[in-house]
């Protein structure tokens, strides 16, 4: 596994980096709506905006008034990506959330699409070099990294989708971690922010 540890691990990159700019899902403009509405200040009321337009308004049209169901840091960790590029994406966001066919009218690859997975990849990347961290051997170590980096299920939500889940991932193995090294406090703290993503994981708790 040696020889091809370092091969396996950068032709896992560059397919992720593809797949993120050919493929496309929905689910995908509710992180991206919520990244407008908190990069323009609504920090604590991106969930009421929808409610409050009126009933002819095209984005209450399109996606009603429950567009976001996630506890609160499922939609601010994305949105802390998409600040930086706020104000060059902002046409493209516009345009993308009130009618995302125009993604690949004419395209093979759509390269925004990059940016608004960022997130995910990150995440998808720094579960990669902590994951060696659970095991005592290294060997062991790569292995998992692989498992994770070529696991069709981690490809599909990270780069296909686009899902916070990875983003919840990440913060249960550091979970784990600390509970493998003792450290109970991180642990719960971990376990915390991974419940403020999707409550799965105060499964864990009683560990």
């Amino acid at each position: 596994m040696k020889k091809y540890y370092k091969w396996l691990i950068s032709l896992g990159i560059l397919l992720y980096l593809c797949i993120s700019v050919v493929t496309y899902h929905p689910d995908l403009r509710a992180f991206i709506l919520a990244g407008k509405f908190i990069n323009q200040g609504e920090v604590f009321t991106f969930y009421d905006h929808v409610s409050k337009l009126p009933q002819d308004n095209l984005v209450k049209k399109i996606y009603g008034d429950d567009i976001f169901i996630y506890p609160p840091l499922a939609y601010l960790i994305p949105s802390a990506f998409y600040l930086p590029f706020s104000g060059v994406m902002a046409k493209i966001t516009d345009s993308i959330i009130v009618g995302d066919s125009v993604i690949f009218r004419g395209n093979l690859a759509y390269f925004p699409l990059l940016i608004y997975k960022l997130p995910f990849l990150f995440f998808g990347i720094l579960t990669f070099l902590y994951l060696p961290k659970l095991f005592a051997k290294k060997e062991n170590g790569q292995l998992a990294q692989l498992i994770w980096l070529l696991a069709p299920v981690t490809l599909y939500v990270t780069a296909v989708v686009g899902q916070v889940d990875v983003i919840l991932t990440f913060f249960l193995l550091m979970a784990l971690i600390k509970i493998k090294k003792g450290s109970l406090g991180w642990a719960s703290v971990f376990i915390a922010l991974s419940a403020l993503i999707k409550p799965l994981g105060l499964a864990l708790l009683p560990l």
